[in-house]
């Protein structure tokens, strides 16, 4: 489970990184304090399902990317 803990942290700052935002203003996109997204960042800490998925929402990506499950970045779509 730590590998996944990392793998998440890390996907999270270069997504955010691609992005060009900083951690203050991915925080308060989805609503967390910054020290949370650092936590999460740095493999400190699991984020909630609630926070996962905001970050996904966010980041444009899917959960099985942020979860490292697999390579494919982009979210299935909804139809």
């Amino acid at each position: 489970m730590d590998s996944i803990k990392t793998i998440l942290g890390e996907r999270i700052r270069q997504r955010r990184q691609d992005k060009g935002w900083s951690s203050r203003q991915l925080a308060t996109l989805i609503g967390i304090r910054p020290q949370s997204l650092h936590a999460i960042e740095h493999s400190k800490t699991w984020p909630s399902i609630p926070t996962l998925i905001a970050l996904a929402q966010a980041l444009e990506c899917s959960l099985d990317w942020l979860c490292g499950l697999t390579d494919k970045l982009d979210p299935p779509r909804r139809e």
